[in-house]
């Protein structure tokens, strides 16, 4: 079912106008139909970056309907991190629960589906690496497990992963990255903000052995300008500031 086509669809009988989000590079295709023409459209959508706007205009999105923003979400971030915001003691508290010892550095990892090469979906931590056919999960275990107490996030469609891991399924991401020493993962949006925030991370792309970016709903031609930014490079301030989104409102009523 195209849910937002019929969201906008009654957008439109009402003559408002809309906006959509676009908040991660995952899944970007989405725009578009098989045959290539573009879905339904709000009237404006805001990106987060030029690389995501060239490729959308590239594949056929007409530029006056993208406009450049600040990532919301990241600047909070950014913010919380700048402020020195501390773990509340109910998360400090769940975290004594957990198997972990104090005096370790703590990374966590973020899974995420992806497809083999079989074209199977399955989770990250299952994909073979070129480290003698060991699967990347195991290959953290055996690289880090003596230096880290290690975490794993698992995404919401995983099934439960099993093995040596503390959960934290059901904290948010904002503890999460203030209890990280180190972020490990592939291509999950949460690793592009840790990327940002300065935190260290630990991408295992390098560890894959038959990987491409479309097996993580991410075309090639995008990865290869966005990869460097979710390895510790830090990407250029946006031109549409967020301050300027309720004047955008205001000229579209």
């Amino acid at each position: 079912i195209n849910r937002s086509g019929l969201f906008m669809n009654e957008v439109r009988k009402l003559n408002l106008k809309s906006i959509g989000i676009l908040d991660t590079w995952k899944g970007i295709d989405r725009f578009f139909f098989e045959d290539g023409n573009h879905r339904q459209l709000t009237d404006v959508i805001l990106v987060f970056d030029e690389f995501s706007k060239e490729y959308l205009n590239f594949n056929g999105i007409p530029e006056d309907k993208l406009l450049l923003s600040d990532d919301f979400f990241l600047h909070e971030l950014l913010t919380e991190y700048e402020l020195g915001k501390k773990l509340c003691d109910d998360v400090k508290s769940r975290l004594n629960k957990m198997n972990f010892d104090i005096t370790r550095k703590n990374l966590v990892f973020f899974s995420e589906p992806v497809l083999n090469d079989r074209g199977k979906i399955i989770s990250l931590i299952d994909l073979e690496t070129n480290h003698k056919g060991m699967k990347v999960g195991d290959l953290i275990q055996e690289l880090y497990s003596q230096e880290y107490n290690l975490f794993i996030r698992q995404h919401p469609v995983e099934k439960k992963i099993k093995g040596n891991w503390n959960y934290l399924d059901n904290f948010s991401l904002r503890d999460i990255f203030l209890l990280s020493d180190s972020i490990s993962g592939l291509s999950s949006t949460p690793i592009y903000y840790a990327s940002q925030l300065g935190i260290e991370v630990i991408n295992v792309e390098n560890h894959l052995k038959n990987w491409k970016s479309e097996n993580s709903q991410i075309p090639i031609s995008l990865w290869e300008n966005i990869n460097q930014f979710y390895k510790g490079k830090k990407i250029q301030k946006t031109h549409f500031r967020k301050d300027s989104l309720e004047q955008l409102i205001k000229q579209m009523l």
